[in-house]
């Protein structure tokens, strides 16, 4: 077995997972299959492209190499697949729904956009294979639309900050934070991540500018 060399310092490619994930849904994960089938479902939903995200079950099938361990395991692995993916809808990771017209189910993240998508695909608004703007309640625009509009430019560097807070907070949090530095007039990241941070450790709803302020304080001191 060849030991790990570690982690390459130039920068690589990100799987998000919601910190959420470890709190709600991987204590309900009751063997190793069942956690790699969980980690593999991020894998491929990061594959796809736009925002109608979805897995069918030759998805989970015909994985990549790094999920089959050894060929033994392949050979049983369509019937004890099955099972797994039936146990994450049960636990509520996955939201199934079958498109009219289909033969099979296909699988969602238990999200606000995943459940939009499920209800749209159950009510026969959409298909798979089509790219539609679903409604999740109100308009939504994502956090680095956002950040490129009221903070500053997108670097590369700001998009992988951003796609960190998103594995870290609820983007609902990450978009008021940003309204907030934009009402408070602060326009910098490091303020934004304060107000988040405050907001993890002290609740959601304790807002005035001087709470951002005394939060943004303590943050700095607490690194230094």
């Amino acid at each position: 077995m060849n030991k790990f060399k570690g982690f390459p310092s130039t920068r690589i490619r990100t799987i998000r997972i919601p910190e959420i994930f470890f709190e709600t849904v991987l204590p309900k994960l009751e063997n190793q299959l069942q956690l790699r089938t969980a980690l593999l479902t991020f894998w491929l939903l990061e594959q796809q492209e736009g925002n109608t995200r979805f897995l069918r079950l030759d998805d989970y099938l015909n994985p990549p190499p790094w999920f089959v361990e050894d060929q033994k395991e392949s050979a049983q692995a369509p019937a004890r697949i099955r099972r797994v993916v039936k146990k994450l809808i049960e636990i509520g990771m996955l939201i199934s729904a079958q498109p009219l017209g289909y033969t099979e189910e296909i699988y969602f993240l238990n999200s606000e956009r995943g459940k939009a998508l499920a209800q749209a695909c159950r009510e026969g608004s959409w298909r798979p294979g089509e790219d539609i703007n679903v409604n999740t309640g109100r308009e939504r625009r994502t956090i680095y639309q956002l950040y490129e509009e009221n903070i500053g430019p997108l670097t590369p560097l700001i998009a992988d900050t951003l796609r960190d807070a998103e594995a870290a907070y609820p983007q609902d949090w990450i978009k008021d934070a940003i309204q907030a530095a934009v009402e408070n007039n602060v326009r910098r990241w490091n303020y934004i991540e304060a107000i988040l941070v405050s907001w993890k450790k002290e609740g959601r709803y304790a807002q005035t500018k001087r709470d951002y302020e005394e939060s943004y304080r303590k943050y700095f001191q607490d690194e230094g």
